[in-house]
């Protein structure tokens, strides 16, 4: 493969991934702003936005490793797998949870007001495995790209051949398991609060 396909694939998967978490910021402002107003959704975004900035950037993280693979991989004429876009989806589930004691005030006119007591409860446990499920999922995208060999001689991927992938992948899985059922004991013993609101 040519220097120059890299070199547009790296550019566009970059693109993708500024656009994936794009994606996510807009949906994160445009439900708290069609619930309450944009100066609450800025509020809320600057008291969380360690959490919120961490989301997004997992996120775009990994559109743009799930777009790199498989564009090398339809260059290559080759199939990566069809699992990777699976965790992509946690960050914006736990975006929509981290607003949804916003959408309480609407969930009772259709019937739903216990799905936004319950996720407004444990909000920071969502928030927790969106982030976790991030890891994970770019974890198990490099893991494909060691894997296919889907990198360029002399690129910086190259250094995860040196690597066990595999390893770091289930290390990562069992980590993040392990860290979610912490967080989510410690919030039920009262150790943290799940809820920052």
């Amino acid at each position: 493969m040519q220097s120059e396909d890299f070199n547009t694939l790296r550019t566009r998967a970059i693109i993708a991934g500024f656009g994936g978490a794009s994606l996510l910021l807009l949906l994160y402002f445009g439900i708290l702003t069609a619930v309450q107003s944009f100066e609450h959704a800025l509020r809320s975004f600057l008291e969380l936005w360690y959490w919120i900035i961490a989301l997004f950037a997992g996120f775009g993280t990994q559109m743009a490793l799930y777009y790199y693979i498989r564009a090398v991989s339809k260059l290559r004429k080759a199939h990566a797998g069809a699992g990777v876009a699976a965790s992509g989806g946690m960050s914006g589930a736990a975006m929509v949870a981290c607003c949804a004691h916003h959408v309480s005030d609407v969930l009772p006119l259709f019937g739903v007001s216990a799905a936004a007591l319950f996720l407004t409860e444990y909000q920071l446990l969502f928030m927790v495995l969106g982030l976790l499920s991030n890891l994970v999922g770019i974890a198990f995208m490099l893991k494909i790209i060691a894997q296919g060999a889907l990198f360029q001689e002399g690129s910086r991927l190259r250094v995860l051949c040196r690597v066990d992938m595999e390893r770091v992948f289930r290390l990562t899985l069992v980590a993040a398991a392990l860290t979610f059922v912490l967080v989510a004991i410690a919030g039920y013993l009262g150790a943290i609060d799940l809820s920052p609101y």
